[in-house]
């Protein structure tokens, strides 16, 4: 097939765009992150995306958030990140359903790194290491970024020295955009 692509098999990290496959754990550096929801309907058939929750949503009986249309709301955090060794190539991570715990554990982390003089690290300042693990549940089996029990999202390092410009150009640009991702 076209879209093959040689070695990625499930749970592995790679970028559609060069094909690279980078296993089931990789180094990335985030430039930009959105908050969304993804409209669905019940055979989810994707319908749109919603920045924020809208007044005329509800819940159902079994707790979903719906739209007025009766769309399920599914909450996705989106990071655009680049890998330490390839700057040029962004990629898009999607987290959502059963990531959502370790994309608001990242999200704390990326808030709350502190530089070495103590004050806060820019968003693209540290490089983090995710890890895919596989999971099961009653609906089947899968791989995420969360074992269940907490993130397999950990900082590796601050950012190398000489990288520092290009990347705060680029995660600035982004986000002084109408839409960064």
């Amino acid at each position: 097939k076209p879209n093959y692509i040689q070695g990625l098999e499930a749970g592995m990290f790679f970028c559609p765009v060069t094909k690279k496959v980078y296993g089931s754990s990789v180094d990335v550096i985030v430039l930009a992150t959105r908050k969304s929801y993804f409209l669905v309907n019940d055979d989810n058939e994707f319908k749109g995306a919603e920045d924020r929750i809208q007044p005329d949503w509800y819940r159902d009986a079994s707790g979903s958030l719906r739209t007025k249309e009766g769309y399920k709301a599914i909450v996705t955090y989106s990071y655009l990140v680049v890998t330490p060794d390839d700057l040029e190539h962004k990629m898009v991570l999607t987290l959502k359903n059963s990531d959502v715990p370790a994309a608001r554990d990242w999200n704390t982390k990326l808030k709350e790194l502190k530089l070495e003089d103590g004050s806060l690290c820019p968003i693209f300042g540290g490089v983090w290491t995710l890890t895919s693990v596989f999971r099961e549940g009653k609906k089947g089996s899968w791989y995420a970024l969360s074992d269940g029990k907490g993130s397999n999202i950990i900082f590796k390092q601050f950012i190398a020295d000489e990288i520092v410009d290009t990347i705060a150009e680029t995660s600035t640009a982004l986000l002084e955009s109408s839409s960064p991702m």
